[in-house]
């Protein structure tokens, strides 16, 4: 039988827009001594990153190009793509089908929708969530939510 004291890792599985919770509750584990284990698929591909966090999953067909970094606690999903030298902070969930152009900085915990585009260059701002489908075309302030094609703020968390 495994007993509590057994355990030594730990995964995070709470996705979506909880990114702040998924790093909170890991940095709490990390606390009581657990270690935080990296999911990444043999499926994906991690093309010489600059810098991988710890807990960081990374789903089957998902493509990190080169020079890009990835903080804690992220999550890559299913065919999701990064280009060079992207910075993804902690906490951060990009989902299924989305395309990062080259030179993008996400800030920590937010949250970029289903099959979303954001194009060269840009800064998302922390805390944001970027609508399923949205086409990101210029920078996003932090605490925002943007949908659309183009992305247009809608409110102000």
């Amino acid at each position: 039988k495994l007993a509590l004291a057994d355990i030594t890792h730990f995964i995070m599985c709470n996705g979506g827009e909880h990114g702040y919770a998924r790093y909170k509750i890991a940095n709490e584990l990390k606390k009581l001594g657990l270690k935080p284990v990296d999911v990444i698929s043999p499926h994906a591909i991690l093309d010489d990153i600059k810098q991988k966090g710890e807990g960081l999953q990374v789903m089957p067909g998902a493509v990190v190009h080169k020079f890009s970094t990835i903080g804690d606690q992220c999550v890559i999903n299913t065919n999701a793509t990064v280009d060079h030298d992207c910075i993804i902070e902690r906490g951060v969930h990009i989902a299924p089908g989305c395309n990062l152009a080259g030179n993008i900085i996400i800030k920590e915990k937010t949250m970029i929708g289903i099959g979303s585009n954001i194009i060269q260059g840009l800064t998302i701002g922390s805390n944001v969530m970027v609508g399923a489908g949205s086409t990101v075309i210029k920078d996003v302030k932090s605490n925002e939510l943007v949908v659309g094609n183009p992305a247009r703020k809608i409110i102000k968390k």
